[in-house]
């Protein structure tokens, strides 16, 4: 909490005050804040969307207010474009995994289903599916599971952006579908 002088002197001039504090220092919470929701999980891109609701909120509101007030906009403007990037580059992240999952997942569906009309059954597992080393990897990195009870399949990956939720592949009707669980 500052204290009774330190208020009034950022009344009377808080160009000084911002200056006193480098432009690192002003930035430093916001950074740390940014590096943490960079290295989130790949299922957890729904927690970005309410930081950044709160960003626009409070960006919307208080750049104005400054201005209004005639109050530097050099910090806040700073720290605005600093959010602007990290939520394109988060937002850019997820749906570049939302995308690479999907591609992965299209391609264990179509190498199960001819798999399937080859042989006239579902493999045992995705092992019998000839998929090279590059491919299992991305299988295990995107969460892809596959299951083969009595002759049912069943073939699902965690969605990107919706936790607990999953997109399940329908071997009926040859498509994929969002589960909510």
């Amino acid at each position: 909490m500052p204290s009774l002088l330190l208020r009034s002197r950022l009344a009377r001039d808080p160009e000084e005050f911002a200056c006193r504090r480098g432009p690192l220092r002003q930035l430093l919470p916001a950074l740390i804040l940014l590096v943490t929701l960079c290295c989130l999980p790949r299922h957890a891109g729904f927690i970005a969307l309410p930081v950044a609701l709160f960003c626009l909120v409070y960006y919307g509101l208080s750049l104005p207010l400054l201005y209004w007030r005639r109050l530097p906009l050099r910090g806040p403007l700073r720290h605005g474009l600093l959010w602007l990037l990290a939520f394109t580059l988060l937002f850019g992240r997820h749906f570049w995994l939302a995308h690479q999952a999907g591609q992965t997942a299209n391609l264990v569906s179509e190498r199960i289903e001819r798999f399937y009309h080859s042989l006239g059954r579902y493999p045992a597992g995705l092992h019998q599916l000839g998929l090279s080393q590059q491919q299992q990897q991305a299988v295990r990195a995107f969460g892809l599971h596959y299951l083969n009870r009595a002759g049912q399949p069943s073939l699902d990956y965690p969605a990107t952006w919706i936790v607990l939720n999953s997109i399940d592949y329908d071997f009926e009707t040859h498509s994929w579908r969002l589960t909510r669980h």
